[in-house]
């Protein structure tokens, strides 16, 4: 079952030096809400901080997220190169070579 969680959220609007605020209706599921019930509670705060904490949190690492190229990680292995006789470094003449490898071991 989904619980309601309501709170306020400071928008991003002005209006003239005056903050616009909106009330917000959440449909949370029960262990979750349950979780950051007793997290806020630890922590001495309300709900309505540790959304607030959350959104700017995961907001702010996405931001970071998409303005990083991907990078692959480094999977390297240890090892003397390419084995001698490999010349042909195009997906067909690689494919080649590990198709006749395989064929050395066949019955």
């Amino acid at each position: 079952m989904l619980v309601p969680l309501a709170f306020q959220e400071i928008a991003a609007k002005h209006t003239s030096d005056m903050h616009v605020c909106m009330r917000t209706t959440f449909d949370l599921p029960d262990q979750l809400l349950d979780r950051a019930r007793r997290v806020a509670q630890e922590a001495g705060s309300s709900m309505r901080d540790l959304v607030i904490e959350g959104l700017t949190e995961v907001i702010a690492r996405r931001s970071r997220l998409k303005d990083q190229p991907y990078r692959l990680q480094d999977c390297a292995v240890q090892g003397e190169g390419l084995q001698p006789g490999v010349t042909d470094l195009r997906a067909e003449g690689i494919r080649d070579l590990i198709h006749d490898e395989a064929a050395r071991f066949r019955p």
